[in-house]
């Protein structure tokens, strides 16, 4: 009943805006629709959003700044319309059109963070990237294979930081920056952050610097739906004279294990000798202490005690280094604008688990070192817009694992989470093309061929049941993807028809990863065990869409959006057999054999809407709705990723010194039948019935005394609900306050 009532008054309000939104003044300020707006992410260069068949989410700097959010994962799920799961505070995986993980690509400043060891469960590698220093994130929904290749399933998120300010773009200041520092009480968060910017006639240079501390996140009280003790952290181990021992958890709202510290470091140089010529050296650095992974520290036993005395991810170590060289020209008979883009990024990570008074410790880490080049070219003629480039990219893996007795100091090798030394490399090469067929109606084109070479070498020395699999992996692959787009401008209206085709090359992760345990349901003692599967192939994807806009000036935008998406070859995790046995007992545990395989279809369908209204000068709105379903076809059973219905609503104000918006962002039931059977979605930290469906009431607010000095407040989870997103083991915030204060210098 209190749901429906809800969504009746927000209904309601909704109508009431759009009916004042058509008899307001044009000349009003505060413009709605964006279809004019310029993206990067569906060609790799400038393109008006109203000539691209894909539909994107476009999420601005001064949205994120206005926000307040604690990482870019936050930014997604509060302003992308995206689900985001969660496996511990420091984290989150963000979830496109049922795609997760390796099936998603992520793009930061044109360089693909997507590596050779990936996962397919959960990633939570967005929150390397400080959200305090982002200009824009793109969100291209539906397959992106013909611009950037493998991995692009679900979609693509293209995210871009700032960039250095030239003399001229400064309003002749050489020197200027700006700082802040927030402070959050759900999870005792302070973060400062600074940023500024040096500029001459042809030179500049910007520097970032984020510190942020946040100690254990406080849940919600008040229960929607479910048991009142969902999500109670009631203990937890600690140690006393070097002995693991349960404790009461004086407060069980209190998610005890969930801190953590990340530092944020961004420098960038930019040159431009000439109005055609620009080169930019880019440099970013991200770090965390041990963040502990929170999901698996709740797991327990048969006998009702917790498993794990000690889970924790390592310093979690992202470096990039790129340097980019742009040229636009007028005489060159191939190209009108060339960029070029080596890069070099290290990535670091670690597992560090030890069980409930086990005196040895499995830590395994990992190192990637990963070497790329993007060239891509662009020429117009006369009403065609043609674009063409290549792609390759070389990931050197180095895996080891290790033993360590806590008591004694004592360590011994253990079977690496990946073959040591393994190497995974790719190249592509595509053409694409806008052809603007009539003023009304534009034609996108687009074709890519990939080529794929993955070399490793496992000895399961130290697991001597699984001597006889062949860890051997030497693969080649090749793939060929395909866009094909109409736009039809009609009046105030827009549609567009898309064909697409994606695919995703099977990694290390998925062909030679070994060992990793995870749970099943809650007995303690019957465990998954992952092992290689050098047979498996590329997974391929084939997407049909229709996008439908009404916008009337800078009034209203009305968005919806279909899509149909058809899997073969899937890769997912199922049950296998070794020695024609299903487990094999390991007093006191018993693991079952699972492998990465293709299965035959799957297919995936979904639809979302958009609404924005301008009810007069200083007052607008928003709401967004989405809907996925997915079936694995092979065994008619549910596929995994899939998220309930989720979306939000916003209410703003906005004048020249305050802006306020009171917004909702809610899910739906995500019910136990719609579970996949897979582990994936993580059944063992939901309720009997599944994920409950949960909403938030939210308000926040920026005051600019003067151009120096801004004040900005806000409460998140107003009502304090208690609840988890989606395949999450943590829950998120409970009710949050929030103070920064920013200054400009």
């Amino acid at each position: 009943m209190q749901k429906k009532l809800l969504f009746s008054i927000l209904i309601l309000f909704f109508l009431f805006s759009i009916t004042k939104a058509q008899k307001i003044n044009t000349n009003d300020t505060l413009p709605i629709t964006d279809l004019q707006e310029v993206v990067i992410s569906a060609a790799k260069t400038n393109e008006k959003r109203i000539d691209v068949a894909q539909p994107i989410t476009l999420i601005k700097n001064s949205q994120i700044k206005f926000g307040n959010f604690q990482t870019t994962a936050d930014v997604l799920q509060n302003l992308g319309n995206i689900s985001v799961q969660r496996s511990q505070a420091g984290g989150g995986s963000p979830v496109i059109r049922g795609f997760e993980a390796n099936k998603v690509l992520i793009v930061v400043d044109g360089v693909r963070m997507n590596n050779a060891i990936y996962r397919g469960g959960h990633l939570q590698n967005i929150i390397t990237l400080d959200p305090n220093i982002l200009e824009r994130i793109e969100v291209l929904n539906g397959t992106g294979a013909v611009m950037y290749g493998s991995d692009a399933l679900g979609g693509v998120m293209s995210i871009y930081t700032k960039n250095p300010l030239l003399l001229t773009e400064t309003e002749q200041k050489s020197f200027q920056g700006s700082a802040f520092v927030r402070y959050s009480t759900a999870n005792q968060e302070n973060t400062i952050h600074t940023d500024f910017n040096f500029a001459g006639k042809k030179w500049a240079s910007l520097t970032s610097i984020t510190m942020s501390s946040f100690d254990n996140l406080k849940k919600g009280k008040n229960t929607l739906k479910g048991s009142d003790d969902f999500g109670l952290r009631n203990n937890y181990v600690t140690q006393t004279l070097g002995i693991d021992s349960i404790v009461v958890n004086p407060n069980p709202h209190i998610q005890v294990q969930s801190d953590y510290k990340q530092t944020d470091l961004l420098q960038k140089v930019r040159f431009a000798p000439s109005k055609n010529q620009e080169h930019l050296l880019n440099l970013q650095f991200s770090t965390t202490n041990n963040v502990p992974r929170y999901d698996r520290l709740t797991d327990k036993a048969n006998n009702g005690n917790l498993v794990f005395a000690e889970w924790y991810y390592g310093p979690q170590i992202r470096t990039l280094f790129s340097y980019q060289y742009t040229l636009t020209t007028e005489n060159n008979p191939f190209f009108d604008k060339m960029r070029i883009l080596p890069s070099y990024q290290h990535i670091e990570e670690s597992r560090f688990t030890r069980r409930y008074r086990n005196p040895n410790r499995s830590q395994n880490i990992e190192q990637v070192n990963i070497y790329s080049i993007n060239a891509d070219f662009q020429k117009t003629e006369g009403k065609r817009e043609i674009r063409y480039g290549l792609e390759i990219n070389s990931n050197y893996v180095g895996s080891e694992g290790t033993n360590k007795n806590i008591t004694n100091e004592s360590t011994t090798n253990i079977q690496s989470r990946y073959p040591d030394k393994s190497r995974y490399d790719l190249m592509g090469v595509y053409f694409s093309e806008n052809w603007e067929i009539t003023p009304r109606w534009v034609l996108n084109i687009g074709l890519r061929y990939s080529y794929f070479w993955l070399n490793s070498s496992f000895n399961p020395q130290y697991f001597p049941p699984l001597n006889n699999i062949n860890g051997n992996v030497s693969q080649k692959n090749g793939a060929l993807s395909h866009q094909v787009g109409l736009v039809g401008k009609l009046g105030n209206c827009r549609i567009s028809l898309l064909s697409s085709s994606g695919f995703r090359n099977p990694n290390l992760d998925d062909m030679s990863k070994f060992f990793v345990a995870t749970q099943i349901g809650t007995n303690a003692n019957q465990l998954r065990l992952t092992i290689p599967n050098p047979n498996l192939k590329p997974e391929y994807v084939w997407n049909s869409e229709i996008t439908l806009i009404y916008a009337k000036e800078s009034r209203i935008q009305i968005e919806g959006n279909a899509f149909y998406s058809r899997l073969n070859d899937a890769i997912v995790i199922r049950n296998t057999t070794v020695n024609n046995q299903l487990s094999i007992a390991i007093p006191p545990r018993l693991y079952f054999y699972q492998t990465a395989v293709n299965i035959g279809l799957a297919e995936i369908w979904g639809f979302s809407g958009r609404i924005s209204a301008k009810i007069n000068s200083h007052f607008s709105t928003r709401a967004n709705i989405s809907y996925t379903w997915g079936r694995d076809l092979s065994l008619q059973a549910p596929l995994d990723h899939i998220p309930p219905l989720l979306g939000s609503f916003f209410f703003n104000y906005q004048n020249k010194k305050l802006e306020l918006s009171a917004y909702t962002i809610f899910n739906g039931w995500k019910n136990i039948e719609d579970y996949s059977n897979s582990g994936e979605d993580n059944l063992q930290y939901a309720t009997t019935q599944g994920m409950p469906e949960w909403y938030t009431f939210n308000c926040k607010g920026s005051y600019q005394f003067n151009p120096k000095l801004t004040i900005q407040a806000g409460i998140e989870n107003i009502l304090d609900q208690s609840y988890r997103t989606f395949s999450s083991g943590i829950h998120s915030a409970g009710r949050n306050f929030i103070v920064n204060i920013r200054i400009n210098f």
